[in-house]
């Protein structure tokens, strides 16, 4: 191993065992500890969001990151029954005030404005309010649901990237992120299903066509939201959304494939299944 790739190594295993240690202590202490544990990620993420779509000289756009982490706050309670589902009309009422604000700033270009404000609340707060809504499938919070979900897809990153390093080949998409392969997307799903049947066999919910379905998510919607991440990235010019994490980037860098993953499926499991 080249003598530089040691310390990032380290720094990233540290880093990394550090973030997990943090997420499985907060799901098993229940919701209100993982509600508090996303808060801050959930703005986090939104401010790099912003960042990438006005780039980073621009001025952080502070209104809608806290308003985003109100529409995340939101989600969050009401998915686990902590606040009436009609306390989500809240977010049409957000909603509309982005949408006017920038005509009563008067604006020169307001459909580069407000609809920016409002994808990114679509693309992070939403995404990790959900996480309550997974938690709660079994009809009381169960940790195990989120740590399964977070398993199975780590499983699909390490697979993508074993198997995209040894033998990838074939180009996935290029123009967007050249690294990624189709061999490292088959190995992905390949660990992904293997993980997703393991837990099948130990754990009483959901059941195994569930798991499956989980992996399924995960291979297809979560490889769609690292693909996108890495398109905004690009399109920005920067090689990681931000610097929270050494040696993995920022949030979005660490939760692309679960902010596209997760909600395709809730949407596809309660569609099927409830």
């Amino acid at each position: 191993m080249p003598e530089g790739k040691l310390p990032s190594l380290l720094k990233r295993s540290i880093s990394g065992a550090v973030f997990v240690a943090l997420v499985v202590a907060a799901i098993f202490s229940g919701p209100w500890a993982t509600a508090l544990l996303f808060a801050p990620v959930t703005l986090l993420g939104l401010h790099e969001f912003y960042r990438l779509a006005d780039g980073a000289d621009s001025r952080p756009r502070w209104w809608g990151i806290m308003a985003g982490v109100v529409v995340y706050g939101l989600v969050f309670l009401a998915s686990n029954d902590f606040l009436p589902s009609e306390a989500l009309w809240f977010i049409a009422l957000l909603v509309l005030i982005a949408w006017s604000s920038d005509m009563l700033a008067l604006k020169p270009m307001p459909l580069d404005q407000s609809p920016v404000v409002l994808g990114g609340w679509v693309y992070v707060s939403v995404p990790f309010g959900l996480i309550a809504a997974l938690a709660a499938l079994p009809g009381e919070w169960d940790p195990w649901m989120v740590l399964g979900f977070l398993l199975v897809l780590w499983a699909n990153d390490t697979g993508a990237y074993l198997v995209g390093s040894l033998i990838g080949r074939t180009k996935l998409f290029k123009e967007v992120s050249p690294g990624k392969t189709w061999e490292g997307l088959a190995g992905g799903l390949v660990l992904s299903v293997a993980v997703a049947w393991l837990l099948a066999r130990n754990l009483p919910f959901p059941t195994f066509d569930g798991w499956l379905l989980m992996a399924a998510c995960v291979g297809v919607f979560g490889n769609i939201g690292d693909l996108y991440e890495s398109y905004l990235k690009r399109s920005a010019g920067v090689k990681d959304s931000g610097k929270i994490m050494p040696g993995h980037g920022g949030v979005l860098d660490r939760f692309d494939g679960l902010l596209f993953s997760l909600p395709a499926f809730l949407a596809l499991y309660t569609l099927i299944y409830l």
